[in-house]
């Protein structure tokens, strides 16, 4: 059980380490999320395109006390990026996620995006021209991103 007065919270939200400026289909997806000098340890999680990442992809926790009693938290996920994960316009939205039960939750959010064909690019049924898929490539990343960043103000109101 969490005690009511934590002794020590994170600073800042989790460290997401790992993420690639471009993975191809087929590559491996390796990332990482940390916490540093809390006490009680928060519970972290991934989510990956809205939904809570695979269990089969995600290492159990690890968690390593210092002599203060403060502790470090790790999380890993780890799958192979297929086409079905980045079915977005190729790209897919991870976020980690730090809670200790009601005292602290905050997460980190990143964007997985595979290499762009030579080509014009295919969204949605609709042809893209190569300089106007910069601007759709921001505005998926940032529709991705808009649920993960508005779920903290909502579990705060």
């Amino acid at each position: 059980m969490f005690s009511s007065s934590p002794s020590g919270l994170p600073k800042g939200g989790p460290i997401l380490e790992g993420i690639r400026t471009r993975y191809n289909v087929g590559e491996w997806v390796d990332l990482t999320c940390t916490t540093h000098n809390a006490k009680p340890a928060p519970i972290l999680s991934f989510i990956l395109n809205d939904m809570p990442a695979p269990l089969g992809w995600v290492d159990q926790q690890t968690n390593i006390t210092d002599s203060n009693g403060l502790t470090t938290s790790t999380l890993r996920l780890r799958f192979r990026l297929t086409g079905h994960v980045v079915a977005r316009g190729g790209m897919a939205g991870v976020s980690c996620h730090a809670l200790i039960p009601g005292v602290y939750t905050r997460n980190s959010t990143g964007i997985i995006t595979t290499t762009a064909p030579h080509h014009a690019s295919s969204v949605r049924g609709t042809a893209v021209a190569p300089h106007q898929g910069y601007r759709q490539d921001l505005l998926s990343a940032a529709l991705l991103l808009l649920p993960s960043l508005l779920l903290p103000a909502l579990t705060h109101a």
